[in-house]
């Protein structure tokens, strides 16, 4: 899928001019100029160390990688497991999942805090495994309950604990989105 995503995103940087569309192309870089014009190869995969080579945005991104992976290495070792089972039993109350029962019909738009699809695909079979062993859950459509109360809830439950934070400064920093540094500025993706 990413490989297919940089093919889409190339293509669609190919098809509109960035000259005489006033701000429309405001976040064009020269790497994505050069990219087009063939002066610079695409970036596949990095390897440790490579970092050099590498523009700054995809440096960024696999920084943003690593500081994920202790998020996910948390969940998927049991760390939010105890919040989780509490939050599908209905001990513990979640906003998550209030609006997730008044919104029925309708998706609610959830933060993107990963963009990695290979940490998103292990928390949520994580997920799945916590949800199916527990016999007391009755939601009809299981990947929307995982993806907009469970992922959500166990991100902030992992942001809390690994960089020692209360649930509050957690749920701000998923709610804000990653950190996405753009030629010397500092954005949040939220």
């Amino acid at each position: 899928m990413p490989a297919i995503r940089e093919w889409w995103c190339l293509r669609l940087i190919e098809r509109f001019e960035t000259e005489g569309h006033g701000k429309r192309f405001t976040h064009w870089t020269e790497e994505a100029r050069c990219l087009t014009e063939g002066t610079l190869r695409p970036v596949y995969r990095s390897f440790p160390g490579l970092t050099h080579d590498l523009p700054q945005h995809v440096v960024a991104r696999r920084n943003r990688k690593l500081s994920n992976q202790a998020l996910v290495d948390f969940i998927v070792a049991r760390g939010t497991d105890n919040h989780i089972q509490s939050i599908i039993n209905g001990q513990k109350k979640s906003q998550w999942l209030d609006t997730f029962s008044k919104c029925s019909i309708k998706k609610v738009p959830v933060p993107l805090f990963n963009e990695d699809q290979e940490q998103i695909d292990m928390i949520y079979t994580h997920l799945t495994s916590i949800l199916n062993s527990t016999p007391t859950h009755t939601h009809s459509d299981q990947i929307r309950f995982i993806m907009d109360v469970l992922f959500p809830e166990s991100i902030i439950c992992a942001l809390a604990v690994v960089e020692h934070v209360s649930i509050l400064k957690a749920e701000e920093k998923f709610l804000r989105g990653p950190v996405i540094e753009v030629s010397g500025s500092t954005l949040t993706a939220g």
